[in-house]
């Protein structure tokens, strides 16, 4: 009985220190006024936010073990741009491009369907997981997410909403 006992709390104390960088409590954020994206996100993180020339606007929230998620009306974030070009595959091809202009390019040429939501995802040389989902005119995902955090990353993009 002792010994089920001791490993039920070793178990439990194991369990509770895969965890322990990331608390359970979360933090909604906003994208933007114009926009209106919020998504629920570990409140732990420092906000990184970068605006390009053209009114694009990507926010970047960073955690302590330099892993990151994103949202962004770029056309890809930088973050994953290597990710997704390293891809090599038609995909990814179309996911670089502006995605209205090429469903419009190619609607006119009646050649190839695109889909509003493209998701891509991967493992880098490191062994870290990386997502990219483009869904209409922005993109949200994550780079350098270990494998024992990945389904927690996974569940704050899942929390992506429109008000």
């Amino acid at each position: 009985m002792r010994i089920i006992i001791y490993i039920l709390l070793v178990f439990f104390v194991i369990s509770c220190s895969v965890n322990q960088n990331y608390s359970a409590r979360y933090c909604k954020v906003s994208y933007s006024k114009e926009d209106n994206y919020v998504m629920d996100i570990f409140c732990e993180s420092k906000l990184t936010t970068l605006i390009g020339g053209h009114g694009e606007l990507e926010k970047q929230y960073s955690y302590q073990d330099s892993s990151k998620i994103y949202i962004t009306n770029f056309i890809c974030s930088m973050l994953n741009y290597n990710n997704v070009l390293n891809l090599g595959d038609s995909i990814s091809n179309i996911r670089l491009k502006d995605l209205e202009l090429t469903k419009a390019l190619l609607r006119e040429q009646e050649k190839l369907y695109v889909p509003d939501t493209l998701v891509l995802q991967g493992v880098t040389k490191q062994g870290l997981f990386w997502k990219d989902i483009r869904m209409g005119s922005i993109s949200i995902g994550y780079v350098n997410v270990s494998v024992s955090k990945k389904e927690l990353f996974d569940k704050m993009l899942n929390t992506l909403k429109k008000r």
